[in-house]
């Protein structure tokens, strides 16, 4: 039965039929123009049929404003400009003289209302959103983080430096999670179920539907419930189609639950109980089944777990040569010990290079040296970057001896080997690789029954082939 409600989920269907037809109809205008051809029918017909979905349009983005879950001035804005649309592209149809004229202003104003309708969807900074999250959480949704200047968290840091280190769980773990996965449904921009998770007061006011957090309890917090709900229950957050949390942002956000949901900063030692752990122990204190924990991805944990670890400084001095040397060197993440190395502008690449990177092994956790001669010897000194985890040696001139001496390395996840001279030989010292996820096979010397063998002994691995299929020669046309 159609109500209110249902035709106003209408809306994001039907808005794309006016965008798509008037656009078309200005199109056929400007050909008319151009190529000095009649296309008037053309043309009339495309903003009568355009003026008329645009309306359409409008009825049921009304309906779906009534639901309360945007926010009301930018609700404003998207609807007088889609009415202006619409009253515009029926003088259009109607107008003579100065119909081109008019088409073009109805374009302008129809671009207009669908970025307010893209900032409703998708957050006021979707079009040219920062990369910087502390950035933009310092300049919008989070000002209340400015209150921790005040005196009372002042007097509270103050208190406990002297034991331990400060650190903001919240703002620097919970925070990010949130933003990058839940509020384009639950910020200021728009509420779904009345529930905006962009502050400390509206986390813990919640929705129409009450509380999302139980401080203290996570299984019994919806916050966290949700996540872990099968992907196809209604319920499940974030829902079916959108971005879906890794197995360590779960974790993140349930032990933070569990130890209270505290919005302040807390002790250094609380937080690297939170971050050391991986996701699977954290969500098997709460009881929850192991079937559960399988189904949730966990593609950043291990990195972010060897990000955590005590290093000393990179030898900056010898990043200075090797970067002279058109080698790439980046940090993991801003002030990290941790790097990633990229050889892509060598253009003269010898094996020193690796003896020069030497003292960076530890350092080192992604490292890519596409389309250079690198040898198996090479691989073998590769085999000391004990914190490895991505490694690119496409289109080298590796053979199946190399993979024997990178099967030791305790972190490696991603191993790209396109276009080398890797056999089903060296698919058995893969099947050893102890953290490996994905490998990249294509254009290699595999066969059909390797994979196979390789799929049936490590059936968690992700092997890539490039799409195409192993085609068995037909026998039976060879004369004899």
């Amino acid at each position: 039965m159609f109500t209110s409600d249902t035709i106003g989920h209408f809306h994001p269907l039907i808005i794309h039929l006016p965008i798509g037809i008037l656009l078309f109809g200005f199109l056929l205008m400007l050909m008319q123009h151009v190529r000095k051809v009649d296309l008037e029918a053309a043309v009339s017909l495309a903003f009568l049929t355009g003026s008329i979905t645009a309306a359409a349009a409008c009825v049921a983005g009304w309906l779906l404003a009534q639901s309360g879950e945007y926010e009301p001035s930018l609700v404003s804005y998207h609807q007088w400009t889609g009415l202006a649309t619409t009253a515009l592209g029926f003088l259009t149809f109607f107008a003579g003289k100065y119909r081109i004229w008019l088409a073009a202003i109805t374009v302008i104003v129809l671009s207009v209302a669908g970025h307010f309708g893209g900032s409703l969807t998708h957050g006021e900074d979707y079009l040219f959103s920062s990369k910087s999250v502390s950035e933009i959480d310092q300049k919008a949704a989070f000002a209340e983080f400015q209150a921790l200047d005040s005196g009372a968290v002042h007097s509270q840091v103050a208190n406990t430096q002297k034991s331990a280190p400060m650190v903001f769980v919240y703002r620097d773990e919970v925070v990010p999670i949130l933003k990058n996965k839940c509020y384009s449904c639950h910020s200021a921009t728009k509420m779904k179920g009345g529930l905006r998770l962009d502050s400390e007061e509206f986390i813990k006011k919640g929705g129409k539907n009450g509380r999302v957090l139980l401080e203290g309890h996570p299984t019994d917090s919806p916050l966290i419930k949700n996540l872990l709900l099968p992907i196809e229950h209604e319920d499940h957050m974030p829902p079916k189609g959108k971005p879906q949390l890794t197995r360590r942002e779960i974790s993140i956000l349930h032990a933070w639950v569990s130890r209270g949901a505290s919005f302040v900063p807390q002790k250094e030692k609380a937080e690297r109980q939170l971050l050391a752990v991986s996701g699977v122990p954290v969500l098997l204190d709460s009881g929850i089944t192991s079937e559960v924990i399988n189904s949730i991805p966990s593609q950043v944990q291990l990195e972010q777990q060897i990000l955590l670890k005590d290093l000393p400084s990179i030898p900056a001095e010898r990043v200075k040569v090797l970067q002279q040397k058109n080698i790439l060197i980046t940090p993991m993440k801003e002030s990290s010990s941790f790097v990633t190395v990229n050889f892509v502008n060598v253009s003269a690449y010898e094996s020193s290079l690796l003896d020069e990177m030497m003292p960076l092994e530890k350092h080192v956790m992604w490292l890519r040296m596409p389309d250079k001669p690198v040898t198996d010897e090479d691989v073998r000194k590769i085999s000391t970057f004990s914190n490895l985890t991505r490694l690119h040696l496409e289109n080298t001139t590796i053979t199946d001896q190399a993979l024997g001496y990178l099967k030791n390395l305790p972190h490696l996840e991603q191993l790209n080997l396109y276009g080398t001279a890797i056999s089903d030989v060296g698919l058995r010292d893969l099947v050893l690789f102890p953290a490996l996820q994905v490998v990249y096979l294509w254009q290699t010397n595999i066969t059909e029954d390797g994979v196979a063998r390789l799929k049936k002994l490590r059936p968690e691995l992700r092997v890539e082939i490039g799409g195409f299929r192993f085609i068995k020669p037909d026998t039976s046309t060879i004369q004899k």
